[in-house]
């Protein structure tokens, strides 16, 4: 798992070419101009934009990281699954395997406010390593995707359920 903010280190996880990788993302834009290719789709990037991409999806970027706020997200399923003991967590996700919907949400500044204040939080745990705070950093995480989730899944009109009966 690994969160930086853009303003650091803009070019981290960055490629113009088109690429794939083996980890789930989560680009979280407070501000950016330009667009994300995902798939053969071309999505535009604006103000606390969120982009959700899979292992193994095609992508590339056209970004202008001269003017570029935000967060970007990367983690393996192991991460929060082997903890948890829920190995279909992420799998369930609404934004992350929904081919009906597009992989991109854009919140109000209130919502995207509250998604800033915890990715700072685990921002913190990491920079400030103590024996617990793998536990808090994962549980954070956790909250966030959940979240996240239900906020997808009420603009899409989708349900927020990520437990199968």
């Amino acid at each position: 798992m690994d969160l930086h903010k853009f303003e650091t280190n803009p070019t981290v996880f960055i490629e113009n070419s088109f690429h794939t990788n083996d980890f789930f993302e989560i680009f979280i834009f407070e501000k950016a101009k330009g667009y994300l290719e995902l798939n053969g789709d071309r999505l535009n990037i604006g103000e606390h934009s969120l982009f959700f991409i899979s292992p193994h999806q095609k992508k590339s970027y056209e970004i202008d990281l001269s003017d570029i706020k935000g967060f970007h997200l990367v983690f393996q399923n192991d991460f929060l699954s082997d903890f948890f003991d829920d190995k279909l967590f992420v799998y369930r996700l609404q934004y992350f395997y929904n081919s009906k919907y597009p992989q991109y949400l854009k919140l109000p500044k209130r919502e995207y406010d509250k998604i800033q204040f915890i990715l700072n939080e685990i921002i913190s745990e990491i920079n400030d390593f103590q024996n617990n705070s793998i536990h808090i950093i994962r549980s954070l995480l956790y909250f966030h995707l959940s979240k996240i989730n239900r906020l997808l899944s009420k603009h899409y009109n989708l349900s927020p359920e990520t437990q199968g009966s």
